[in-house]
């Protein structure tokens, strides 16, 4: 299969998207070419059967008027239009993946062509740019059971893509009672919820570490420093620190260093994260009933519940660092079967070529 991949953002070092280029690799590893359409291209090192193009967004500066910024949105979608024109005839199939607008652009285009489309789309929230590409798509793909794409006849459930190559166990032995917090500042990630665990276990007298790896969003600044500012007493106390985000290719190291990975990121969302720390074999706590299953019930507390997180967090403290390592490679072995980008690509390409 010669497959055309439609994404925001080809970059080995990015800390968001980093992910998509070992997923490029592996598709191009198992099909005669790919080709890339990007909004943004930075650093990477793909195989010689891909070739990149981008729409022209790193050269840009973040400084636009509105104005402005709809001009260039134009100007990208007169650009992806001319790129899937000049590349016509040389793909089969065609992978855009979480931005339904590709889909709006190309998605007549694909099916007057015949050619097999199908759109990776797996937030909680839809609205009509994803009722278009879901409609104009042959086929959809989420992770989430409650994804927005989960309700259509069209969509199929796929595993994460975790590359369990990349995420593994390090040699290093971890930092005792160290907790990770790893991704985006953002509202959505519920941060305040682990701040207060932290003041709970702070006042029992219970010694951690913790981390938070990441930048705030652009759009919304002012809750990281709100966040900041209810974490104040931890981090005097050295007991918190806060650090820029990791990029994707060093974030396996970093899950390594630490005993304990929480996320409170409520249902809805698959957070990759999560199913990397696991792949990791780094034990985690989260409130998302989506990783029912693949996780046991001593490692989900309640959306919201900073009180039960912080007894689950203790109560892991507690635990033999033996049965801890268990734990961890029972983990890595879920992700291995049921989630890892071994499985996903596959079963992708499958997908398409019966669309």
């Amino acid at each position: 299969m010669r497959l055309l991949i439609c994404t925001q953002k080809v970059a080995a070092d990015d800390d968001v998207l980093g992910f998509m280029h070992g997923w490029i690799s592996a598709f191009a590893r198992e099909c005669e070419s790919v080709a890339v359409v990007c909004l943004e291209e930075r650093g990477h090192r793909l195989p010689d059967t891909v070739r990149v193009f981008s729409l022209g967004k790193e050269s840009v500066s973040l400084n636009t008027t509105i104005y402005r910024s709809v001009l260039q949105k134009i100007r990208y979608a007169v650009r992806f239009l001319s790129q899937i024109w000049k590349l016509r005839g040389r793909y089969d199939a065609v992978l855009v993946h979480m931005n339904p607008e590709y889909m709006m652009l190309g998605g007549l285009w694909w099916r007057l062509a015949g050619i097999s489309s199908g759109l990776w789309y797996n937030h909680k929230m839809g609205g009509l740019r994803a009722l278009l590409g879901i409609a104009l798509a042959r086929k959809v793909f989420y992770t989430s059971p409650q994804a927005f794409a989960a309700r259509f006849k069209k969509a199929s459930r796929m595993p994460a893509g975790i590359d369990t190559e990349q995420f593994k166990p390090g040699a290093s032995k971890r930092e005792p009672r160290s907790i990770l917090s790893l991704g985006r500042i953002d509202p959505v990630k519920k941060i305040e919820v682990l701040i207060e665990a932290l003041r709970m276990l702070a006042d029992r007298g219970v010694l951690f570490t913790a981390r938070f790896y990441g930048n705030p969003t652009t759009e919304d600044r002012s809750y990281f420093e709100r966040m900041q500012k209810a974490a104040e007493g931890l981090a005097k106390r050295r007991m918190l620190r806060w650090l820029p985000a990791v990029p994707n290719i060093r974030a396996a190291a970093v899950y390594n260093e630490h005993g304990v990975f929480v996320n409170a990121t409520p249902m809805g969302s698959f957070d990759k994260s999560v199913l990397e720390a696991m792949a990791c074999e780094v034990p985690v706590l989260s409130c998302n009933p989506s990783f029912q299953g693949l996780l046991p019930e001593e490692l989900l507390f309640q959306e919201g519940n900073s009180a039960e997180l912080a007894d689950k967090l203790e109560a892991l403290f507690s635990r033999p660092e033996e049965e801890l390592r268990v734990l961890g490679r029972k983990l890595r072995e879920s992700v291995i079967h049921e989630q890892s980008l071994a499985l996903l690509v596959p079963r992708m390409l499958t997908a398409l070529k019966t669309t």
